[in-house]
């Protein structure tokens, strides 16, 4: 999911109006999966907390799935918040209405839903407006899924659906795509060769741009495996002992292929398999 906190300086001064200005514009990215859709005909204002009543997860939902999880009725919603800017993002059709819809998943045990209540409950779906770190509750694979590596983390996979399969299968173009352009990085680095060093470093800024689709995705990809601060790629220097031993370890990945028919095949294998 995109956060504010890529961009240098933190959170600016007004950052939840500022993430609604794709509402002005033809084309816009939901804060939950990160895809460009467009405007009013495929995303939706959404609230971070639900107005009219919350819900829970019934039993352990699973964390690949491409129905939302089932619900239990817990309470009336946060009422007071329905006008709130910090309580308003964009979201698209299947995140919001067909997983988020009224979940709220809060640390148990969970206070009454009364005015004010939201300045002491923690949360564990993640604010999208907030300033938390992306890699201290994500991680990705070369095959396109996302990984909680915290309780917040997995919350926010359930409750919005971040392994449906067609999400898996767009990020997974994504991810090939980076992983072959940080290699074409590694490879000029070592042997000097300026050019495809600077075409490399401009693909791989393209892709990560916060207009693109899986923004989040592209730049946690980029500092893993050149094991850089995304901010530094522009200038960075790779060391070439470090490089090679990243390079290495991610290419021992069993996705890290071509993208085939194989590749896809594969994936829908195993998310049939985690499903199960």
């Amino acid at each position: 999911m995109w956060n504010a906190s890529w961009e240098k300086g933190g959170l600016p001064r007004g950052i939840h109006k500022q993430m609604l200005v794709g509402m002005e514009l033809e084309y816009a990215k939901c804060a939950w999966c990160e895809r460009v859709l467009r405007w009013k005909s495929e995303l939706d204002v959404e609230h971070y907390r639900p107005k009219a009543e919350v819900t829970c997860w019934d039993g352990s939902p699973p964390l690949v799935s491409d129905v939302g999880p089932k619900e239990v009725y817990v309470g009336p919603g946060y009422w007071w918040l329905a006008f709130s800017w910090d309580n308003y993002s964009l979201s698209c059709s299947p995140c919001n209405r067909g997983f988020k819809r009224n979940l709220f998943p809060v640390m148990e045990p969970r206070a009454a839903c009364t005015e004010g209540v939201e300045l002491t409950e923690k949360a564990l779906l993640l604010d999208p407006g907030s300033a938390f770190r992306v890699r201290d509750h994500f991680r990705w694979t070369v095959d396109g899924h996302v990984e909680g590596v915290s309780e917040e983390g997995r919350a926010t996979i359930i409750t919005c659906g971040l392994n449906r399969r067609d999400l898996v299968v767009r990020r997974l173009k994504v991810a090939l795509d980076v992983n072959e352009t940080t290699d074409m990085l590694i490879r000029s680095s070592q042997s000097s060769r300026r050019d495809d060093m600077r075409s490399a470093r401009k693909r791989l800024m393209r892709l990560g741009d916060r207009r693109e689709e899986f923004t989040s995705m592209v730049r946690w990809l980029v500092e893993e495996k050149l094991r850089i601060d995304w901010e530094k790629l522009p200038r960075c220097r790779l060391d070439h002992h470090r490089a090679g031993n990243v390079r290495r370890k991610i290419i021992r990945h069993p996705y890290d292929c071509a993208c085939n028919v194989v590749t896809f095949r594969a994936i829908v294998f195993r998310h049939d398999c985690q499903r199960r």
